[in-house]
């Protein structure tokens, strides 16, 4: 979770590691609210709370992709499962434009 814009957002943190120690930003994908009756599009991807260790379910939009000032942080929930990160890598290369068909 993080302070962005003055409000609090659930955000994935998209760099790995070694750039998230040693870097003073961070480079995020935001979480929106999701009902389960709404569209995902290809460059999103559907969390459930459980990915997302909060009470409610979200999707992580790849199309809002933003750097945030590390001191901006407020805590961390924890760590999304190996097959929903490659969701969301996928997700991010559709929204890069690195698989045109």
């Amino acid at each position: 979770m993080c302070e962005y814009a003055n409000e609090e957002k659930i955000v994935v943190v998209l760099q790995d590691s070694v750039l998230n120690r040693s870097l003073p930003t961070v480079t995020c994908a935001i979480v929106e609210s999701h009902e389960q009756t709404e569209d995902v599009f290809p460059n999103e991807v559907a969390l459930d709370d459980h990915d997302l260790w909060v009470d409610r379910k979200g999707i992580c939009m790849l199309h809002k992709v933003i750097t945030v000032d590390r001191r901006l942080m407020l805590s961390r929930h924890g760590e999304i499962k190996e097959e929903k990160k490659e969701e969301i890598y996928r997700a991010l290369d559709i929204n890069l434009g690195r698989f045109r068909d």
